[in-house]
């Protein structure tokens, strides 16, 4: 599989949001608190992670890049 976008984000949902920790986490939300990890390296929230409980005030839209892909 493998998927790419270019484009900016738009503010509705579906939309992709970045931690503001700094953790490097990207969150695919379908709706508030409600989505699955797409990118980060953390042992707590690794990619695949699901959740319907995600603190939105810890996340700010993501302006960039997801390429994912099974290689």
């Amino acid at each position: 599989m493998k998927s790419q976008i270019t484009h900016k984000t738009s503010p509705e949902y579906p939309k992709l949001m970045q931690s503001k920790s700094g953790s490097n986490i990207v969150v695919l939300f379908s709706e508030p608190g409600v989505g699955i990890v797409v990118n980060g390296k953390d042992s707590l929230n690794p990619i695949g992670s699901f959740s319907h409980g995600w603190a939105m005030d810890y996340f700010e839209d993501f302006d960039g890049s997801i390429t994912l892909s099974n290689s």
